[in-house]
């Protein structure tokens, strides 16, 4: 590649000042090209340029800041204290302008910017301006890119460059009293790519960027990575509580990620919260059963883990039980299948609620699913499991699914019917893999005479009725979902 006339130049003057104090001055030179505009190679010649030149100075001990050690001696009149002052004053406009750099367009600019102020952050002391500065600057990128994200993965793992700017992310946190959804997101970002090395200053940034009020795609994406990338980095994460039960009271899919981390407070922290599973319980509806997701089907599996404990009363179990009954007849097959695990796997944990099972109503004659209705105790628009009657009442919802439409789910409330089959746990993960399709699939495979079906039937289909339905559908995932 052909080196520019001009990058030729800046390589001169580069080697003309670090050669000789006396032309020094031809950093005004330096500052010059580094203004120029759009992709002039002039711009990252002139960065590098003054880079090292600075890298220079800092070695012969002519930066004043923090950390250089070059205070100590020098006269104030002296011309050597002058010069050292002229430097430093230099090298103070050399950052000033790399931070403007750092929100450049383009990427090959950003980067050695990025990567210069980083070079010169090990020099200051953690308290300095310069690191708020670039912190700041940070946070609030315009042109933030994957390029720069790489670049920064890269950069922060040194344990001193991290410590640095987790003190710096904390003060800038603190000063402020709101930021914008898009320096929140950043600030989260960098966050979660800091290696701390001091567990209370990590803790302290932590709650510091915890007490901004965030949008709700904010809140999801730190409650989902909150167990795993937050919860083990900080101290006494039980003070995290706070947080989660009011990320809690955000309802719906917000509800579901912050009972997950209550759980492994609970869990990992002997954490005491006697509403936990009342608020588990709260969270059991129809559309958590139908809008299935990767974060969701988590949720199941922290379900079946909680009901597993063999401590929780019968009126508990019985509750979690009926609940999760009641919904499986307004749930799609793929949902029938997981509740009946999930059933099924409380059953065999506590056997005292078999009793459930049986009609203990005395009734006789043909089972009217109607009637059982009509005369259950149970309350299920109850939100505390204690008042809803659940111990009193019967899984007469499993008599009912055995004549389901669906063979497998048929089969499977059988089953669940005949105490006697019921011998291992159910594997929630396995259960988790069905979907209608799926399953439908299953069933078409093994249909044999296919000149019985009339097909006519399918003509019948109003689309029009079909597709509002659909977009319905759609729209309530998006509400429950995404909110």
């Amino acid at each position: 590649m052909e080196v520019s006339p001009l990058s030729k130049k800046i390589k001169r003057i580069k080697r003309n000042i670090i050669k000789s104090n006396k032309n020094a001055n031809q950093i005004f030179d330096l500052h010059k090209y580094l203004k120029l505009t759009n992709d002039d190679p002039g711009v990252f010649s002139s960065l590098q340029a003054l880079k090292q030149i600075f890298l220079h100075y800092l070695k012969e001990k002519k930066l004043t800041f923090a950390n250089s050690g070059s205070k100590s001696g020098l006269e104030s009149d002296s011309a050597e204290r002058k010069f050292n002052e002229w430097v430093t004053q230099q090298f103070t406009r050399f950052t000033k302008q790399l931070l403007v750099l750092l929100d450049h367009k383009e990427p090959g600019i950003q980067i050695p910017s990025l990567t210069a102020l980083i070079t010169f952050l090990p020099y200051h002391d953690v308290e300095s301006k310069y690191c708020d500065s670039m912190m700041a600057k940070l946070i609030t990128l315009k042109n933030f890119n994957e390029h720069l994200e790489m670049k920064l993965n890269d950069i922060v793992s040194p344990t001193l460059v991290s410590r640095f700017l987790i003190i710096s992310l904390t003060r800038t946190l603190k000063k402020k009293e709101s930021f914008s959804n898009k320096e929140l997101n950043m600030a989260w970002n960098l966050l979660l790519k800091l290696q701390p090395t001091n567990t209370k200053e990590y803790t302290n940034c932590v709650f510091a960027f915890l007490s901004h009020n965030f949008n709700k795609a904010l809140l999801k994406d730190v409650l989902s990575h909150l167990d795993r990338l937050i919860l083990p980095r900080i101290e006494n994460p039980i003070l995290l509580m706070d947080f989660l039960l009011s990320a809690f009271k955000r309802g719906k899919f917000l509800s579901i990620l912050a009972l997950q981390g209550i759980f492994v407070l609970i869990t990992r922290h002997n954490l005491d919260f006697p509403d936990y599973y009342s608020k588990l319980y709260s969270l059991l509806t129809i559309p958590l059963f139908v809008l299935k997701n990767e974060q969701i089907n988590s949720f199941f599996i922290l379900l079946d883990q909680s009901l597993s404990t063999i401590m929780m009363p019968e009126y508990m179990a019985a509750a979690f039980l009926k609940r999760m009954a009641r919904i499986a007849l307004h749930s799609p097959p793929d949902s029938c299948l997981l509740i009946l695990g999930l059933v099924g796997n409380i059953l065999i944990r506590h056997p005292g609620t078999l009793i459930l099972l049986h009609d203990r109503t005395g009734r006789k004659g043909t089972f009217n699913e109607s009637k059982v209705c009509e005369k259950d105790p149970f309350i299920f628009e109850e939100p505390n499991p204690l008042k809803s009657n659940a111990i009193s009442s019967s899984l007469w919802e499993i008599r009912s699914l055995r004549a389901h439409y669906f063979p497998h789910v048929s089969r499977f409330a059988t089953i669940l019917e005949n105490t006697a089959q019921i011998k291992e746990k159910y594997q929630i993960q396995k259960l988790l893999k069905f979907n209608n399709d799926l399953l439908f699939n299953s069933e078409f495979s093994q249909i044999k005479d296919w000149e019985k079906i009339p097909m006519e039937i399918f003509d019948q289909f109003d689309q029009d009725t079909n597709s509002k339905n659909e977009k319905l559908m759609n729209q309530q995932e998006k509400e429950w979902i995404e909110f």
